[in-house]
This record gives structure tokens, C-alpha cells and sequence, in this order.
């Protein structure tokens, strides 16, 4: 799994948020942080916690950033929880661990975090830091794929059409699939059509009209 290809939903929102607020940046690498916040977050306030290690993080600030991240995981915060494994997934400001990464995607994906649950199933698809276990992988990866995840939605459409559980399974691969192409554009929205024209060639018209009475059923409900 690319190391690029998740970042958290929170760390990117915040982006503004630091750019807006923060007075100084030296040499790209510190920022000041605003003293009420920085109050607030020695305090143990967890919100205030996370944005302060949100900002440590976009200062490049990598050890300030874990310290206060991890306070506010360590408080339950789910978002937090995820940033935390992913500064361990990609090694920033220590060294790569998949299996502590794993770790705290699990804690967050058990609170309903989307993001978590993406990771914490591809992971469990590509044996990072945990065993491969596509049962595992499918689990996740159905959680965040039913929340509208197009990126879960695609793995799991791949995991179908592989057999990796068991029989290969094109009407379902083709359904999830046909909902990434839906809620995708860009390079990734290229992927998965590619993967949905590919899916079609391999199926009978009443397996495609399956999975399409099916997406007329979701598309209903959602």
C-alpha cells in the first residue's frame, strides 16, 4: 500500500486552519502556536490538544507533534488516535512501525473513524503490521465502504474479484466497484473505471444487471 495514497480527513481540513492562524514560521520548521490554545492544551483540554499537534505537525515539528497527539489519543480522541498511527506508518519524526501503526488505526477505526477503518483494512489486505486475513481486511473495509469510502469501496470490489476469500464473486466486485467509479474523479477515478470496464467483459448481462439494480437500491437509500 502507497504511503501516500491516505491522509487524515482532520490533518488536511486543519491545513487552512494553520495557515490562518499561525504568526510565524521559521525556516519552514517551527511554528508559534497561540498561547489561549497552548493554555488550553496544558490544561488537558483533548480538542485543544489535537489542534496543537496538528499545528507542531504542519510546522514540521514532528516530536512536538507526537507528544501532543498522543496526549489527546490517549484521551480517546479517534482522530487523534489515527494521526498518531499515521506518523508510525510513515515514519515522520520516528521509525516506521506498521504494527504499532495498526495499533492505533485499530483504536480509531473501533470508534467509527472512516479513515482508520480504510487503512486498518488494507493493511489487514497487505499484511502490514498485522497477519493477512482478508476476512479482516473485508470487515474494515466494508465499514468504511457502506459510510461512502470510495477508496474502501474499490479494495473491496478487488478483494471479490481476486477469490482471495474465497469464490470469486464478480457481481459484488463489480457493485463496489461501480460505486468508487461514482464518487471518484482524477487518477484514481481513471483506476477504478478501468477496473469496472475490465469487470464488465468477465460478467454475464444478468450479473451486470444484478449489481445495477443494486446501485439503483443504494443510490435510493443514500
Amino acid at each position: 500500500m502507497s504511503k501516500t495514497m491516505f491522509v487524515s480527513t482532520e490533518l488536511k481540513a486543519l491545513r487552512l486552519f494553520v495557515f490562518l492562524l499561525t504568526p510565524i514560521v521559521v525556516g519552514g520548521q517551527e511554528i508559534t502556536v497561540p498561547k489561549s490554545l497552548q493554555n488550553k492544551a496544558a490544561k488537558g483540554d483533548a480538542k485543544a490538544q489535537f489542534n496543537v499537534g496538528v499545528m507542531y505537525y504542519q510546522g514540521h515539528n514532528y516530536p512536538e507533534a507526537m507528544r501532543w497527539l498522543r496526549k489527546a489519543a490517549d484521551q480517546g480522541r479517534p482522530d487523534a488516535q489515527f494521526d498518531v498511527g499515521l506518523m508510525y506508518y510513515e515514519g515522520q519524526g520516528l521509525s516506521e512501525d506498521y504494527t504499532e501503526a495498526s495499533r492505533w488505526f485499530r483504536k480509531a477505526a473501533e470508534q467509527g473513524n472512516t479513515d482508520a477503518q480504510d487503512v486498518l483494512g488494507r493493511m489487514y489486505k497487505d499484511g502490514q503490521g498485522v497477519s493477512t486475513d482478508y476476512a479482516e481486511a473485508v470487515r474494515w473495509l466494508r465499514k468504511a465502504a457502506e459510510k461512502g469510502k470510495a477508496s474502501s469501496q474499490y479494495q473491496l470490489g478487488a478483494i471479490y474479484a481476486s477469490g482471495q476469500l474465497g469464490p470469486m464473486d464478480l457481481t459484488e466486485s463489480y457493485f463496489w466497484v461501480s460505486l468508487a467509479v461514482l464518487g471518484t474523479s482524477g487518477e484514481d477515478g481513471q483506476l477504478y473505471r478501468t477496473m469496472q470496464s475490465f469487470l464488465a467483459t468477465k460478467m454475464t448481462a444478468d450479473q451486470i444487471g444484478e449489481a445495477s439494480s443494486r446501485l439503483t437500491d443504494w443510490a435510493l437509500k443514500h
